[in-house]
C-alpha cells in the first residue's frame, strides 16, 4: 500500500512539473510571439514613415521649385505692370500683389514643415517653435513655448516620428478645440523629454474620444498614443468638456547638457 501511494505521489509530482514546464513552454512561445508582432509592427511602421517621408520630402521640393518659382514670376509680372494711382486697376494689382505675397510665404512654411532633412538639420525645438509661429500667422490663436537650454539627443528616425505627432496634435487643437491659447512646455527628466501641450479651448471626453475612429480626430487619439509607444514613448491625454485639453508627450532621450536645477 505504501509502495501505491508513493508511486501516486511521484506521478501527482510528475505531473505537476509537466504541468509547469508546458505552462512555461505556452508563455515564453506568446512573450515570443508578441515579441515578434512588435517587431513586425515596428519594421511596417518603419517603412510606412519612410514612403511618408520620401512622398513629403518630393513634394516639399516640387512645392519650393515649381509653384513657388511660378509664383515669384508671377510677382514679378505684377511689379513691373506700369499703372497711374487714380487709375481704378491700380487698387486690383496692389491687392493681388498682397496675396501672392501671403501665398509665397504660406507655401514656403509648407515646403519647410513637409521637408525632414531640414527638422533634423534644426533640431525638434526649432521645428516645433517654427510650427507655433505658422499657427500665430494665422491671428486665431495666441501660442507660448518655454523649454530650458539643455542639450539632448533623440534616435532621427524617433525625431521625425515625434515631429509628425506634435504637427498631428497641433493640427487637432487647430481643427476640434476651438481654443484661444497654445502653450507649449518642454522639460527634461533623466533620460527622456517631456512635452506638455495645454490649450484652453472647449475640452472634450477622452474615454469617448479615444474609441471613435481616425476619420473623426485626425489620425486618431489612440493612433496618436500607439505610434509615441513604438518609438518607446507615451502619450497621455487630460481633459473635460469647457475645461480644455492638457497633452503630454514623453519621449527617450539622451540628456548630454546640464539639466536645469
Amino acid at each position: 500500500m505504501q509502495i501505491k501511494n508513493s508511486e501516486i505521489i511521484g506521478v501527482i509530482i510528475a505531473s505537476i512539473f509537466l504541468a509547469l514546464l508546458l505552462v512555461g513552454v505556452i508563455i515564453s512561445m506568446l512573450v515570443a510571439y508578441r515579441r515578434r508582432q512588435y517587431q513586425h509592427q515596428q519594421e511596417l511602421l518603419n517603412a510606412r514613415l519612410e514612403i511618408q517621408e520620401n512622398i513629403f520630402k518630393n513634394l516639399s521640393e516640387e512645392i519650393h521649385d515649381n509653384i513657388g518659382q511660378e509664383l515669384s514670376v508671377l510677382k514679378l509680372t505684377l511689379s513691373v505692370i506700369s499703372l497711374k494711382k487714380e487709375e481704378e486697376a491700380e487698387k486690383f494689382i496692389t491687392e493681388s500683389k498682397g496675396m501672392v505675397n501671403h501665398i509665397i510665404s504660406s507655401i514656403s512654411d509648407l515646403s519647410k514643415s513637409l521637408h525632414t532633412d531640414r527638422v533634423l538639420k534644426i533640431g525638434i525645438i526649432e521645428a516645433v517653435r517654427f510650427e507655433l509661429e505658422k499657427i500665430e500667422k494665422t491671428n486665431l490663436f495666441k501660442t507660448a513655448f518655454t523649454y530650458a537650454d539643455v542639450e539632448f539627443h533623440i534616435n532621427p528616425g524617433n525625431e521625425i516620428f515625434l515631429f509628425r505627432i506634435i504637427q498631428e496634435l497641433l493640427n487637432n487643437i487647430i481643427k476640434h478645440s476651438r481654443a484661444q491659447h497654445i502653450n507649449v512646455d518642454l522639460i527634461y527628466k533623466e533620460s527622456r523629454i517631456i512635452f506638455t501641450f495645454t490649450d484652453d479651448g472647449r475640452g472634450f471626453d477622452v474615454k469617448e474620444a479615444m474609441q471613435q475612429p481616425s476619420s473623426n480626430r485626425g489620425i486618431g487619439l489612440t493612433s496618436m498614443v500607439n505610434r509615441a509607444k513604438l518609438i518607446g514613448g507615451q502619450l497621455s491625454i487630460i481633459s473635460q468638456p469647457g475645461k480644455g485639453t492638457k497633452t503630454i508627450i514623453e519621449i527617450p532621450a539622451v540628456i548630454t547638457g546640464s539639466q536645469p536645477a
